[in-house]
């Protein structure tokens, strides 16, 4: 409801307000008809929908949204309802298709992490994308034809049949009276100072992300009401923190069993079988004494004699039967001898409870020992401990022989080993990320300080981000959360990913505007005020409708949606009202034509890819 509002005053009009939500609509069912049909054949994880179903939205609104408000700036200067399509499609429908192929590419790349169920959800949300920017291409025209001037509002349908008759004719001039305006007029005003101050509000919103610890969801950080926590709490209380997450040790390569060892462990439980033998057969006979010196008739003693011999017959069954039992036991625990020898020495640590071999094989050679710390799963003393048991010197001291190997795995170990994983990936992901939509961007604005100028307001997007991630979902600070603690680990990437692709949307409607006046009028200060007057809007309507969308995921408190809803509707916000719409068009200021240059070198090798299309369509202003 909040994005019909954002668009009909954005727009002018309910049914121009319908068609993105349309387009969007479209988008999701197709993606999520695609991505379910692909359920038998692959693993989804119930988090890959919800991401995909954020994104079809967000990115069918918006796309639609821009080529939408193109048409209708198009008819008002006088084109015909089909030649205004026609040119939407050609300027801001290449816009939308360059501006998808970075989102495309910044989540496609999450194959360089190599974890299948981020994988797939990298593919289904590149997926989506793909098809929202498809449809809005293909669906919004065919609306537009259908519809023509009643998107307008009927006070307009006179003005713009009054401006056909004229013919087409391209209005430069952006309508001084409106708040964007004049609010370029004034960033540019004082480019240095509100660059600036951009740049130091968004380092104070960034300041916790210093803080930023990595981690996955477990039932430590479950809100305390919940039946998840209750459990964890009592098995804390009862046998340690380190009894929800015991470490497994798996040994391989330790020497045989000899039968030396068979025959010691034979000794130990023989031992032990003939002292409790021993006690039950004393405390056998001392009850039969007793009753003996009881028994006063001789049908008495005939009874006691009868319960000897039995207790006799029953006693040689259960000895022969414990026999075996000592045989199997001989077999099972001489397996164990040598683990026992490593379990013993791992739990000298500090941070071991205790350590205990769980399994071996039949000669002893490979075998599981199971270790609980004395730590929770999720402190840093049991991630220490976990290095030191896989640590080679180490190893070779608890098997005191060469050749053999240690390894360490279970739920904790596993989650230790996907944060470490993640964090190796981040730089290649970033690098693949931001070096192919580099490549672009420079494609799509002929420029090298457009670029990176984009590039680097994206980074302080993610720093603000990061920093309220840590300030709300780390330590707790408006009780958004039920349970705070450490930022899920594979976040960072997807936020990223994500946050990249919609500032570079944001990026492009803006840029693009600010290029075309520029190619019309070489005055680079005019195009500025011009481009920001004219995309303004449909940023501010798009980010809106975005952190809407995004924000509403807030509500869902799993753990695994809540924290992206929030990171993203943090992020977009600060993408686009700080940086993209106060820092940018200063930015470009400061930069003035050197914003546009190219190396000769350079512009003789790329490719010549209009965004705004191929040639002026009016005559350029005096």
């Amino acid at each position: 409801m909040l994005a019909l509002d954002v668009l009909t005053m954005t727009l002018g009009s309910l049914i121009a307000a319908g068609m993105p939500i349309i387009v969007a609509l479209v988008a999701v069912g197709v993606s999520m008809a695609g991505l379910f049909s692909l359920s038998q054949v692959m693993t989804i994880s119930s988090t890959t929908p919800v991401l995909g179903v954020m994104l079809g939205l967000a990115v069918g609104i918006d796309y639609s949204l821009f080529i939408i408000n193109r048409y209708r700036t198009y008819v008002i200067e006088g084109f015909s309802y089909r030649d205004a399509a026609a040119h939407a499609i050609g300027t801001a429908g290449n816009a939308v298709v360059f501006a998808a192929s970075t989102v495309v590419i910044a989540l496609a790349a999450l194959v360089v992490v190599q974890i299948p169920f981020m994988t797939t959800m990298g593919l289904t949300a590149a997926a989506t994308i793909a098809i929202a920017a498809t449809v809005a291409i293909t669906l919004i025209p065919a609306l537009l034809r259908l519809l023509q001037s009643r998107i307008f509002r009927k006070k307009n349908r006179q003005k713009i049949q009054q401006a056909q008759k004229h013919g087409a004719r391209e209005n430069h001039h952006a309508d001084r009276s409106t708040f964007w305006y004049r609010w370029g007029v004034v960033l540019t005003r004082f480019p240095l100072l509100v660059v600036v101050a951009g740049v130091v509000l968004v380092a104070v919103i960034a300041l916790p992300a210093r803080d930023l610890r990595l981690g996955l969801p477990t039932d430590g950080y479950a809100a305390k009401s919940s039946t998840e926590r209750k459990a964890y709490d009592l098995l804390v209380k009862g046998f340690g923190a380190g009894f929800n997450g015991p470490l497994i040790v798996v040994v391989e390569n330790v020497p045989a069993v000899t039968s030396a060892d068979r025959d010691a462990v034979r000794m130990q439980l023989t031992a032990q079988f003939e002292k409790q033998a021993a006690q039950a057969t004393a405390k056998q006979q001392a009850a039969f004494a007793a009753k003996a010196a009881a028994a006063t008739t001789p049908q008495e003693y005939a009874t006691l004699q009868q319960e000897i011999a039995i207790a006799q017959q029953q006693g040689e069954r259960e000895k022969t039967a414990a026999m075996k039992q000592l045989s199997a036991n001989v077999d099972r625990y001489a397996s164990l001898v040598n683990l026992q020898v490593i379990a013993k020495k791992i739990a000298q640590n500090s941070n071991v409870q205790t350590a205990l071999p769980a399994l071996a094989t039949k000669d002893g050679t490979s075998g599981l020992i199971q270790v609980i710390p004395k730590s929770a799963p999720s402190d840093m003393a049991t991630i220490d401990l976990i290095q030191t048991l896989r640590n080679a010197k180490n190893v070779q001291e608890f098997v005191g022989t060469s050749g053999a190997t240690i390894a360490v795995t279970g739920s904790t170990a596993l989650q230790n080993d996907v944060n470490a994983k993640l964090a190796s990936v981040l730089p290649v992901y970033l690098l693949v990320v931001v070096g192919l939509s580099f490549i672009i961007l420079i494609v799509a604005f002929r420029s090298i300080l457009v670029p990176l100028k984009a590039t680097l307001g994206f980074l302080l997007s993610v720093l603000a981000m990061f920093g309220a991630l840590v300030a709300v979902f780390q330590w707790g600070w408006f009780g958004v959360t039920d349970a705070p603690g450490p930022i899920m680990s594979f976040l960072p990437i997807i936020a990223l990913g994500i946050l990249f692709g919609l500032a570079m949307d944001y990026e492009f409607f803006l840029v693009t505007s600010m290029h075309e006046a520029y190619r019309e009028t070489n005055d680079a200060q005019r195009s500025i005020l011009r481009g920001f007057a004219h995309a303004s809007k449909v940023v501010v309507a798009a980010a809106l409708i975005m952190v809407a969308i995004f924000a509403g995921f807030i509500s869902n408190h799993d753990p695994s949606i809540q924290p992206v809803g929030f990171a993203l509707a943090v992020g977009i916000f600060v993408d686009a009202f700080i940086v993209r719409l106060t820092i940018v068009p200063a930015a470009m200021r400061l930069l003035d034509k050197a914003a546009w240059w190219l190396p000769r070198w350079l512009d003789r090798i790329i490719p010549r890819i209009s965004i705004e299309g191929e040639e002026p369509i009016g005559p350029v202003e005096k």
